[in-house]
C-alpha cells in the first residue's frame, strides 16, 4: 500500500519547460514539489526547436511579447543558458501581399522591429540564403531568437532548486487524489504526497493523469525536426526562415547544423506512439 508523506503547497508534475518555469515562479514563497518520470526535458520539451516567437505570434499584445524579449534577453548568461538573437524572415507568396504588409506594419506600430521587404531586398540582404522562386517578398522580425530546450529547462530547474522546491526524477504519477470534490495530492507508485494545489504539466499525458477526475480532449501533436549538414559555414548572421507555403521552418545550430521542422499534425490514437 502507498504511503502517505510529506505535505506541500504545490505539487507539479511533469519536468518539461512549462512545469520547470512554474517550480521556478512558485518555489520563492511555497512549499514545491515537481514530480518527472524520467528526467528533467526528457520530453517533448527536450525535443522542440526553441524558437521564441512571441513577436509573430502576439505582434498585438505588444506588452506581453515586450515582456517575453526582455525576460530572455535578462535571463542569458545564467548557469549554461544562453539566448541567442536571429533575425527571422517569413516568405511571401504574392496572394499574401496584403496582408503580409499589413501584418508588418502593425507589428512596427507596436515597437517592434518588423518590415515587409520585397524579393529584391532579401535578395540582397541575404545573399543566396533563399529560394525565391515561389515568393514576392518576406517579412523581416528583428526581436526574436531561439533557445537550446535542453539547457534553458535544466536552467529553470536549478533555479528552482535554489529557491527551495525539491525536484524528484524517475517518480511517476499514476493519480490524482480527490476528496470531497477537492484535489489533495498525488498518486506514485509508492507513495500519496499531499498538496494544496496540484499542477499538471504532462503534456498530453496530462489527460491520462486526470481521467479520475475530469475527461479532457487532449492529444498528442507530433511535428518532424531534422537537424542537417547545410555544406558550407552559415555564419552567425544566417537568419531563421519560415515557409509558410511548404510549412518549413529552420534555423542555424552553434554546431554548424541547420535545423529544420514542420509537418504538424495531431495523434488520434495517442497508444501508437
Amino acid at each position: 500500500m502507498p504511503t502517505t508523506t510529506q505535505h506541500y503547497d504545490i505539487a507539479i508534475v511533469g519536468g518539461g519547460v512549462i512545469g520547470c518555469s512554474i517550480a521556478r515562479e512558485l518555489a520563492t514563497d511555497h512549499s514545491v514539489v515537481l514530480l518527472e518520470k524520467e528526467q528533467i526535458a526528457s520530453g517533448s520539451t527536450g525535443h522542440a526547436t526553441g524558437n521564441t516567437s512571441v513577436v509573430t505570434g502576439f505582434h498585438d499584445n505588444s506588452n506581453f511579447a515586450q515582456y517575453c524579449n526582455d525576460f530572455f534577453r535578462e535571463y542569458d548568461g545564467t548557469r549554461e543558458f544562453s539566448y541567442t538573437e536571429r533575425p527571422r524572415v517569413t516568405l511571401i507568396p504574392e496572394s499574401m501581399t496584403k496582408d503580409a504588409k499589413q501584418l508588418a506594419a502593425e507589428s512596427a506600430a507596436n515597437g517592434f522591429e518588423t518590415a515587409y521587404l520585397p524579393a529584391e531586398e532579401l535578395e540582397e540582404n541575404y545573399p543566396g540564403v533563399f529560394n525565391l522562386e515561389k515568393f514576392v517578398g518576406g517579412i523581416e522580425y528583428r526581436d526574436i531568437g531561439w533557445v537550446d530546450p535542453y539547457t534553458y529547462t535544466t536552467t529553470l530547474q536549478k533555479d528552482a532548486e535554489a529557491s527551495g522546491a525539491e525536484v524528484r526524477t524517475g517518480v511517476t504519477a499514476t493519480g490524482i487524489t480527490v476528496e470531497a470534490d477537492r484535489v489533495t495530492g498525488v498518486r506514485t507508485k509508492s507513495e500519496t504526497i499531499r498538496a494544496d494545489v496540484v499542477v499538471a504539466a504532462a503534456g498530453w499525458h496530462t489527460r491520462k493523469l486526470l481521467e479520475e477526475c475530469v475527461e479532457l480532449p487532449i492529444y498528442p501533436f507530433r511535428w518532424q525536426a531534422v537537424d542537417l549538414d547545410p555544406g558550407r559555414e552559415l555564419g552567425d548572421d544566417y537568419p531563421m526562415g519560415l515557409d509558410i507555403v511548404d510549412g518549413l521552418y529552420w534555423r542555424g545550430e552553434h554546431n554548424g547544423l541547420l535545423h529544420v521542422g514542420g509537418g504538424e499534425y495531431k495523434v488520434r490514437n495517442p497508444g501508437s506512439i
